[in-house]
């Protein structure tokens, strides 16, 4: 596959909607992981690669009541791996909560929460 196209996977259910070269991500695009989680921006050798945006959502249920919980991280990746410093919103009701996390070889290393 070469140029702009939809790959589904059902057996792992995900979805990349984006750019391809010779099979593989690569370009802009946007992969969705599950119902939850997705990673939108560039791509090179089938791994996010570059500025990216990943969101993830999750419903928790407390006292009977549902909250959703969504998180964007946005930042650089190299090869499929967070490096650097990301910035991050997490809204959950009312509440938004920023904070400035870094990461190095994919893991989070260090946050703080931005004052607002």
């Amino acid at each position: 596959m070469h140029g702009q196209g939809i790959l589904e996977d059902f057996l792992n259910k995900t979805k990349y909607i984006g750019q391809f070269k010779d099979g593989q991500k690569d370009g802009e695009g946007i992969f969705k992981i599950s119902d939850q989680q997705e990673i939108e921006g560039t791509f090179r050798n089938d791994q996010p690669s570059g500025k990216c945006k990943e969101r993830i959502c999750q419903v928790v249920v407390e006292n009977l009541k549902k909250n959703l919980i969504e998180t964007l991280e946005e930042g650089e990746y190299n090869n499929g791996i967070k490096t650097g410093v990301f910035s991050s919103i997490t809204t959950s009701n009312d509440l938004i909560i920023q904070k400035t996390k870094y990461y190095e070889n994919g893991q989070l290393i260090y946050e703080e929460e931005d004052d607002s």
